[in-house]
């Protein structure tokens, strides 16, 4: 069986920027994320640890956009039944962001990071026959079948993608500027065959780029992938949900005759949530005057997995801005969407 616990941890640093960068101006974007990095299993416990990456896009005092990167780590522990625990795998998310800017070329982050644990653990539940066998004159039993879920947690190594994202003309390579750049994996399909599970979707990176006389470029590219995890036990009767994080991500140039090639360089990993549901025939209740009874009545709750996959949707809003602010707006170069769970 599996169950889900939920823990909450503070995360932040303070950065001053170093000399070649401009003072602040204004604050643009600003984004986080978690990356995991490490899990400790203890008696009794799990201790969970990785780094909190930002973000930060301003408007320095020439008015150039310019991009910061910086980091914290942070830990977390779960309480969990050492004698029944047999793995577990996390999923982290920045539940709350704050940026305060405490200087011309100073500012702290603060983030709040969500680590949702899945225990798998063992049921303890011995099928030793049948009590009542010599009694079935004096006994009065009650049984059902339960069907429950059992959940087999699997992760891939690194893997690498380098892609050319977009083609440069007129410009050198040394001429091109990266502003920002971010990248994100979308796992859309995970099969289960015999001893392994295919993962597949895309890893879709985005890119500001600076370009000389001319405004801000921006980039988006979407890198498929297709790749395969072992695991040992895996059967096709399985359910499986697909999860992974892009742990690196940047961009190269290189130059082709007149052309200038940006190429999307990706370190991203990936995990799978292998269910598999389990029949059992159990007696719920049983009543007979020849045998003692120790007067003690446990109720057990079970659940089984009915649909794991994933599925895309897609949702448009529209955005009316004054006539003022619309006329110095050439062109979006930057925009980002998250989901988040409310209830």
């Amino acid at each position: 069986m599996n169950r889900k616990l939920k823990k909450e941890c503070e995360s932040g640093c303070e950065y001053i920027l170093p000399d070649y960068m401009g003072d602040i101006k204004k604050l643009l974007i600003s984004r986080a994320k978690a990356l995991p990095t490490g899990k400790f299993v203890g008696e009794g416990s799990v201790e969970v640890s990785g780094t909190v990456e930002y973000e930060i896009l301003y408007v320095d005092t020439d008015g150039n956009l310019t991009s910061v990167n910086c980091s914290s780590d942070y830990t977390d522990s779960f309480s969990v039944d050492g004698e029944r625990y047999i793995d577990s795998i996390e999923k982290n998310r920045i539940s709350q962001l704050k940026v305060r800017v405490t200087g011309p070329r100073k500012f702290s982050v603060k983030a709040d990071v969500e680590t949702v644990l899945t225990v798998a653990e063992e049921i303890n539940t011995e099928v030793m026959g049948d009590v009542f066998s010599d009694k079935e004159k004096t006994v009065e039993k009650c049984s059902r079948e339960i069907r429950f879920s059992n959940s087999v947690f699997i992760k891939s190594g690194e893997r690498e993608y380098a892609e050319i994202s977009e083609r440069l003309e007129g410009v050198s390579a040394d001429e091109v500027e990266v502003i920002a750049v971010s990248a994100k994996c979308s796992p859309q399909e995970a099969i289960v065959g015999d001893g392994e599970v295919t993962v597949k979707g895309e890893n879709i990176v985005y890119a500001v780029l600076s370009l000389p006389e001319r405004p801000p470029m921006k980039i988006k590219k979407a890198i498929p992938f297709e790749e395969i995890i072992t695991a040992e036990g895996a059967n096709p009767e399985m359910m499986a949900v697909a999860d992974g994080f892009v742990s690196s991500v940047s961009i190269g140039f290189g130059s082709d005759g007149e052309q200038v090639d940006a190429v999307a360089n990706i370190i991203a990993e990936y995990s799978a949530e292998l269910i598999e549901n389990t029949e059992a025939q159990i007696v719920t209740d049983a009543y007979t005057l020849e045998c003692d009874c120790k007067n003690v009545y446990e109720d057990r709750n079970f659940s089984e997995m009915l649909y794991a996959g994933t599925k895309k949707f897609s949702v448009t809003l529209k955005c009316d801005k004054s006539e003022e602010r619309v006329s110095d707006l050439s062109d979006v170069i930057y925009s980002d969407a998250e989901v988040k769970s409310i209830g």
